[in-house]
């Protein structure tokens, strides 16, 4: 299950990450992969791409311009956007006809009512650990649930019995009572006076 958050900086790394999971569902030279985006999308359903770039090259930035994290405008960012993928974005009527979304509505909604609803309660995650839930919330939305769980418990079924035979070493993870705290305190003092 691959869950992260996808920093505006770092396209490369999430995109690396994207394609390694198609390819890993089956993507090959000739697939055909259908994305979604709201840029414009109403427009670009009447068929007005390039009304949509002709507007977008007019712009002339100025003090005003909204800026993304990066400092760059916004407008221009667009309009680098489409200039670079303009060829993948000319098909929509074909989309409509075989009835495929358009708009990234449908994973917004899912971000909004499953995710969203977990992840805004005060005091029940924290940051480091969103990767892990989210994970198990998309688990549970797949219908996976069931199977995630019986895979788990095969994997560490299959790592109790490699530590049985001596093919893994156990490392502790868990809490040092007090007792131990002081012992392994009064070896560092042995040590130091030694």
């Amino acid at each position: 299950m691959d869950c992260h958050i996808a920093p505006y900086e770092n396209t490369r790394y999430t995109g690396d990450r994207m394609f390694a999971a198609a390819v890993e569902a089956g993507l090959r030279d000739k697939s055909a992969i259908h994305g979604v985006f709201d840029m414009g999308k109403h427009r670009m359903l009447a068929g007005e791409y390039e009304k949509v770039l002709g507007k977008l090259n007019e712009h002339q930035c100025d003090s005003k311009c909204l800026k993304n994290e990066s400092g760059k405008c916004l407008v221009k960012v667009a309009d680098t956007y489409l200039d670079n993928n303009g060829k993948y974005m000319k098909d929509y009527e074909d989309f409509m006809v075989r009835g495929l979304p358009v708009g990234s509505g449908e994973a917004e909604s899912g971000i909004r009512h499953i995710i969203k609803r977990r992840m805004s309660v005060a005091g029940a995650w924290e940051e480091k650990n969103a990767p892990l839930l989210l994970a198990l919330l998309a688990i549970r939305a797949s219908h996976w649930w069931d199977d995630f769980w019986r895979w788990r418990d095969g994997r560490d079924r299959q790592a109790w019995h490699d530590r049985k035979l001596g093919k893994i070493k156990t490392v502790f993870r868990g809490r040092r009572g007090k007792g131990a705290k002081k012992a392994v305190a009064d070896q560092g003092v042995q040590k130091a006076a030694a």
